[in-house]
């Protein structure tokens, strides 16, 4: 399978990868991979592509060159910067979460990162992360209840698009 360009399903993946897959299931579209546990990460590493895990159900996905994933038809990793990318993802999004590392949607489940977005918002991404629901609860602070209030209202105005999501648990 040729994965040098896979498109993103906010929420539920990324080309063949589905969240909620095993290590085996991953393993059987990445190939070898080589696996890091302890107390805070249970992460696969594919290459140029890392999977982390919940217990055994693929939670995110982090995506770095050669590989290039596509949303709504443009590159994330290839040809424009981590400004232009923040200036239309802001358009698609209306509130993005910015920092020093980079960019995150939590309207798409996408985060966009750099070494330094101030010093280096000239130049493209270094790495995409594409993360399940619920995801970014683990690692936010107060604005948490906010942006689950704002993805659970999308969720619910995109119902007939979002299918196999389960909001119970978000």
């Amino acid at each position: 399978m040729d994965f040098q360009k896979f498109e993103i399903f906010p929420y539920q993946g990324v080309g063949p990868i589905r969240f909620g897959m095993t290590h085996e299931e991953v393993g059987e579209y990445l190939g070898e991979f080589s696996s890091f546990r302890d107390s805070h990460r249970n992460t696969d590493y594919f290459g140029d592509v890392r999977v982390e895990f919940d217990r055994d159900s693929c939670r995110a996905v982090h995506i770095r060159l050669p590989f290039e994933p596509m949303f709504r038809g443009k590159s994330l990793l290839k040809g424009r910067s981590i400004y232009h990318l923040t200036k239309w993802l802001e358009s698609l999004d209306g509130v993005l979460e910015v920092d020093e590392s980079g960019i995150t949607s939590y309207r798409f489940g996408i985060a966009l990162y750099t070494q330094s977005f101030n010093l280096f918002k000239n130049k493209r991404p270094e790495e995409i992360m594409i993360f399940r629901v619920g995801y970014s609860d683990e690692f936010a602070g107060d604005e948490t209840l906010k942006f689950r209030t704002r993805l659970n209202e999308f969720y619910r105005e995109n119902k007939d698009c979002m299918q196999g999501i389960n909001l119970d648990n978000f």
